[in-house]
Formats: C-alpha cells, structure tokens, sequence
C-alpha cells in the first residue's frame, strides 16, 4: 500500500467507531464516466472512500479538492455485499462497480488489487 493510500486508511479509521478495524480501502466517485469526461468530474461528480471493516462496508463522504481525504459517513453495506459487481461499461482507467443502490460507481484502476484483495476476504469470510 503506497504512502498515500496508507494516510487515507488512517483518516477513514478515525472515523470509524473504536471496535472497529479498517482493513482495505479505495477512492470511488459518482457520476458522469470519469473515462469518457474526466475534466468534467471535479464539476459534477461526488467522491468517496470506501473502507472495509471487520464488520461492514463503509462509505465515506470525501472532499472534492482532496478526493482521498474522508469527511463522514455516507452510507453502510452489509460486510456481505459483493464487491466486483462490474455494471455497465468497463473502461481503460475507471471501473463501474455496484455498491450504492441506484447510483454508478467509479473506481480508479489503480486500486484494482485493493479492491480484489477486499472482494476476496469478504467472499471467504461471508461467501
């Protein structure tokens, strides 16, 4: 995990209630293909962290000027949800994934191992 990543993993953990342990964690955004409009983004699309826990998946509100910087809970999944739920077009740099009811979910390719690594301990430990 780069130097970065490390930081976002620890603000998303100061976040979190004290029973429970950040273990993987990603950059999302919502709206618009960051694929197809990418200077458009920072304009109409919403960003996020997400964390996997030891005990669900969490959503974080993350700042538009600093994508990488969680500022709340937005929502929670169960620790069940599948992860690579692939919907739509995949493309060279962003990958759709479906995690929040009614709303296309971006994630950067860069975060493709993280994102395997997690979808796999939640498939072995709720598959």
């Amino acid at each position: 995990m780069k130097r970065a990543d490390r930081k976002m993993l620890e603000l998303a953990q100061a976040l979190l209630p004290e029973d429970e342990e950040a273990r993987h964690v990603f950059r999302a955004q919502s709206g618009i293909n960051p694929n197809w409009f990418s200077g458009l983004t920072f304009v109409t699309n919403q960003f996020f962290v997400v964390v996997v826990t030891n005990k669900s998946i969490v959503i974080l509100d993350a700042s538009v000027l600093h994508p990488g910087t969680p500022t709340g809970i937005f929502m929670r999944r169960p620790l069940r949800t599948k992860l690579r739920t692939y919907a739509g077009l995949r493309g060279k740099w962003y990958k759709q994934i479906n995690l929040i009811p009614d709303r296309k979910l971006w994630v950067f390719s860069k975060y493709d191992s993280e994102l395997q690594a997690a979808d796999e301990e939640v498939q072995r430990l709720h598959g």
